[in-house]
């Protein structure tokens, strides 16, 4: 059975946007390793060529949330990693504190 990114790929391309849980369902067959590496490419850039929506972004949000794992952190734990890339130069304080943690 064929998934059905290819036809909702090509409504993107055509600049043609979505139902949310149509855009859902592309992040989910993408998420869930039944996308090819040329239609997560075609899906990226279909997206960036026709522009990105709100709703495109919440979609995707939705999912990456509905998939994320809950952990359970043991006392005393930290949380020394951000997103980086601030684009100001900062330095990244999660290498050092690594390096510092491992002696």
């Amino acid at each position: 059975m064929t998934n059905p990114l290819q036809p909702l790929i090509k409504t993107i391309a055509d600049g043609g946007h979505l139902p949310r849980p149509d855009m859902e369902q592309c992040f989910d067959i993408i998420l869930e390793g039944d996308a090819s590496p040329v239609q997560m490419a075609a899906f990226v850039t279909a997206l960036k060529l026709r522009g990105e929506t709100p709703d495109d972004i919440a979609a995707g949000a939705s999912i990456l949330r509905r998939r994320a794992v809950t952990i359970t952190a043991p006392d005393g734990a930290m949380d020394v990693v951000g997103t980086g890339g601030d684009g100001i130069g900062t330095w990244n304080i999660s290498s050092a504190t690594a390096f510092v943690l491992a002696g």
